[in-house]
């Protein structure tokens, strides 16, 4: 099944993504509903139709914005700036049209709304890009890297993106670095490299080279 939608062209998933967001925030403003507002409200009508109208405004402005141009494997800021602009614009169109409408304060449903918004459309395209980047580092061949500097961070973030090797430690003379983690990678001493190297099953080490920026792979 996962094979076959990742097989469908782009517009394709684009449509699935602009449907899955209308579900996200239909269902995160109805939960915000009634965890704010309970199922007496006589404006209940009113408060509908202003979600209704909000909603297409905020499909448009993540077309805008390039969220659907992202693809989930690398999501990052940007698609997450989209999806923060997109829901606080929705929510000023809802505090506008609650006004024009004569519906008493609801300020707190905004903000329920919102919040659950953003976990719903941004948290679980985060979560998707994760078991993407898992799925695909089964698959690669497991390095570690000789230099927490500069240089091995962009290494480092260069091989996340690619489909060939998969940095699981990194190795630094600098004991500053040592036993901290960057971009989510610990870094170790090159006195326990040998450990290191059995313990995280690393077939490959590879060099930062700071002044070059260039990298070269070790068969170990």
């Amino acid at each position: 099944m996962l094979a076959f939608l990742l097989g469908l062209p782009r517009y394709i998933k684009r449509a699935i993504s602009v449907l899955f967001d209308v579900v996200f925030l239909s269902c995160s403003f109805i939960g915000a509903y009634f965890l704010t507002q309970g199922t007496d409200s006589y404006q209940a009508t009113s408060i509908a139709l202003a979600f209704v109208i909000t909603l297409p405004f905020t499909l448009l402005l993540f077309v805008k914005l390039g969220l659907y141009r992202a693809v989930i494997r690398y999501i990052g800021q940007h698609a997450l700036g989209a999806i923060l602009a997109g829901i606080v614009s929705n929510a000023i169109i809802l505090a506008l049209l609650f006004k024009a409408f004569d519906v008493e304060d609801k300020g707190n449903l905004i903000f329920v709304y919102a919040i659950l918004s953003l976990i719903s459309a941004g948290g679980i395209r985060l979560l998707a890009r994760v078991f993407f980047v898992q799925r695909n580092n089964g698959h690669k061949e497991r390095v570690l890297i000789y230099g927490a500097g500069s240089s091995g961070r962009q290494l480092a973030q260069a091989l996340f993106n690619g489909e060939q090797y998969h940095p699981v430690v990194f190795i630094d003379d600098d004991t500053t670095l040592q036993r901290s983690t960057i971009l989510g990678i610990p870094v170790g001493n090159p006195s326990a490299i040998n450990i290191l190297v059995k313990k995280k099953n690393v077939s490959r080490i590879l060099l930062a080279l700071l002044r070059l920026r260039a990298h070269v792979g070790v068969k170990y």
